[in-house]
């Protein structure tokens, strides 16, 4: 299964929008998006998400995004047109990461499934104390780099996905220095270890 992060900018929404006969669930290699939001303007976004349901895709969406106009906000459920049994609400942990907000977003969200972002957290043991409260913990989703085999080891729970999100891309400073071919990512393949 393969879980491309993408932001809520207007060519990922197009791009969602126009290939979710890539997404759907009866695809052996199915995808499941994850979108953070990045515009206050929700007209495009929930656009998406209405295609998204309507062809019934799964989707993560993020509630407290990090970048954009959003950056540092919560998204309010009744802007997002959201469907609970397709939408898992994600919700990225940092380095500010407040427990006692994620809390307060799980209560919140207890009818849905939940993805958590882990992309710089570091107090793993105390995080896991608090997820032992709730059932509806469905993915944790790790971001390389910032949540390393350590951290993540607490996080060994049976029946919570764990995704592995690598960035492959190799950024050149000028088009003319990329190779004809380069190898972009072996996880569809090590991903058991």
């Amino acid at each position: 299964m393969y879980y491309p992060y993408l932001r809520g900018k207007q060519f990922e929404l197009i791009l969602l929008r126009e290939n979710t006969h890539l997404f759907k669930k009866e695809d052996k290699h199915r995808m499941h998006p994850i979108i953070e939001p990045v515009r206050e303007d929700m007209t495009a976004l929930n656009r998406t998400l209405d295609k998204l349901n309507e062809e019934k895709v799964s989707y993560t969406l993020i509630v407290n995004p990090k970048v954009g106009k959003l950056k540092d906000q919560q998204i309010n459920k009744d802007d997002v047109r959201i469907d609970k049994s397709l939408t898992y609400i994600g919700y990225i942990l940092d380095a500010k990461a407040d427990l006692s907000n994620l809390s307060s977003v799980l209560e919140e969200y207890e009818d849905h499934s939940i993805s958590l972002i882990h992309y710089g957290f570091t107090d793993g043991k105390q995080l896991v104390e608090l997820l032992n409260n709730f059932q509806n913990i469905k993915n944790h989703i790790f971001i390389d780099l910032f949540a390393g085999k350590l951290y993540q080891r607490p996080f060994k729970n049976d029946g919570i996905k764990k995704v592995l999100i690598r960035d492959g891309f190799k950024q050149q400073k000028k088009n003319i220095l990329y190779p004809r071919s380069e190898h972009f990512s072996d996880l569809h393949i090590t991903f058991e270890d």
